[in-house]
């Protein structure tokens, strides 16, 4: 089951947050090292294991 979180403003990426970039997050995720993160679309192809139930989770932008 995919669930869709929506925010006002979406987080940044952890990971390229940890490369010193600014890139806004699409996913909450588990990644293939065992813990969490919000990743952007990028990082989610080559560190997610997917979406679903103690997978992951989308992340919708929304406008006021």
């Amino acid at each position: 089951m995919e669930r869709t979180i929506k925010f006002l403003k979406l987080p940044n990426c952890d990971e390229c947050k940890s490369n010193w970039e600014i890139v806004p997050a699409r996913y909450d995720a588990k990644t293939k090292y065992g813990y969490w993160a919000y990743l952007c679309e990028k990082c989610f192809k080559t560190e997610g294991i997917g979406l679903g139930v103690g997978r992951g989770t989308k992340l919708e932008c929304v406008k006021e």
